[in-house]
């Protein structure tokens, strides 16, 4: 009778856990190795490692699919269908407002416009008119479903070109001269420069007030109690210092 107490108390506690836990899918973004680098044990890439954080604070989530690689616009669509529950990292806008539940405090980080331009392009600095007035100069080179293309088509006509999904094959077509400008985030652009050892090929002119905010992008078919219970693992790695840290170690800031 005891033997069969204890086997009822253990089935209790084990049901109890299972309960409580939430698995979610989730995907890693394409060519963007300072999120996902896994052949890097030192910096195996922002997203990564906060997803481990996000896991060590909160044991009863369990979060699967980082090693499955889509480009943003596959990213998005698939968040959007409900294929995977979370995207690590996207620039908060108005249009993903609108798809997505956008939890922007914290936000993950702040990250900063910039201009890549080859190194002997005689243009040092933003024209008068801005990213608006560089149409007369050239092409610019952004990435497939990036936010920046919802910022351009506000200035206006631009000649752009989109066709690339990663930044780094964004940078090749400014080395062979097939673009002149890649508009992309100062950090992301920076990170890729160094990785692919361009720092004597492109440098970078900085874009004021390209400010956007980088948010944990959420599906809108999860339930509220999953989404409150995210924002506060977040909120607590915030409070903790733990997501600072990781800011840190990837040259990141948590403000403008």
């Amino acid at each position: 009778m005891i033997r069969i107490y204890l086997l009822l108390v253990l089935m209790g506690v084990l049901s109890a856990g299972s309960v409580h836990a939430i698995s979610l899918r989730t995907s890693a973004q394409d060519g963007n190795l300072m999120w996902f680098n896994p052949n890097d044990s030192v910096m195996p890439g922002f997203s990564m490692e906060l997803i481990r954080l996000l896991q060590q604070t909160d044991t009863q989530l369990h979060i699967s699919g980082q090693e499955n690689v889509r480009s943003l616009r596959r990213l998005e669509t698939d968040l959007a269908n409900g294929k995977i529950d979370m995207a690590v990292g996207m620039v908060d806008s108005p249009s993903r407002r609108q798809h997505f539940v956008v939890i922007s405090k914290p936000v993950l980080y702040v990250q900063h416009a910039a201009l890549a331009v080859r190194k002997d392009d005689y243009l040092f600095r933003l024209p008068e008119g801005g990213v608006g007035a560089l149409g007369q100069y050239g092409v610019l080179a952004i990435a497939q479903g990036s936010a920046y293309g919802e910022y351009l088509h506000a200035l206006g006509a631009l000649p752009v070109d989109d066709g690339a999904i990663t930044v780094a094959g964004n940078l090749g077509k400014l080395v062979r001269h097939r673009v002149r400008f890649v508009l992309h985030a100062q950090e992301e652009l920076g990170w890729h420069i160094r990785l692919l050892q361009l720092q004597q090929r492109v440098r970078l002119i900085p874009v004021a007030g390209g400010q956007k905010d980088v948010c944990l992008m959420l599906s809108r078919k999860l339930p509220n109690g999953t989404v409150r219970r995210l924002h506060s693992v977040l909120l607590k790695l915030e409070r903790s210092g733990s997501l600072g840290a990781l800011r840190v170690k990837y040259g990141l800031n948590g403000m403008s």
